[in-house]
């Protein structure tokens, strides 16, 4: 991996992952995505020996992100975000719950506050 962007090539191979193994699980709500992506991280970590750790609900701008990987300095190397809708067709969910994802209201803020974190100068 090059050293630059090992948190981002870390990300891509877990993510690469989950769109191979999709099928295998089945999600309910956005955590549970959340945290078989947070399991992959780890394991492709302690598998290579990476110098970097994974939290979940790590604070930055004054709210949490849902995943983000840390440096042994604590520097954030890669923050993430997720927005998780399940299928309102599936068994076991009444349909008057969807949709839960707004792009303005929920998408939108994200964008806007990972913008404003950027440009204050991390990540590099």
């Amino acid at each position: 991996m090059d050293k630059r962007n090992i948190a981002k090539e870390l990300f891509d191979r877990a993510l690469d992952w989950l769109r191979a193994n999709y099928g295998n699980y089945e999600f309910f709500v956005e955590r549970d995505l959340v945290w078989v992506l947070q399991q992959k991280l780890w394991e492709i970590i302690d598998k290579d020996n990476l110098s970097l750790e994974v939290y979940h609900n790590f604070p930055i701008a004054g709210k949490q992100t849902d995943l983000a990987i840390l440096n042994k300095q604590n520097k954030v190397e890669l923050a993430m975000e997720f927005k998780y809708e399940p299928d309102n067709r599936r068994r076991g969910f009444w349909p008057t719950k969807f949709p839960v994802v707004f792009w303005k209201e929920g998408v939108g803020k994200d964008i806007e506050r990972a913008s404003q974190y950027v440009k204050k100068g991390r990540p590099n």
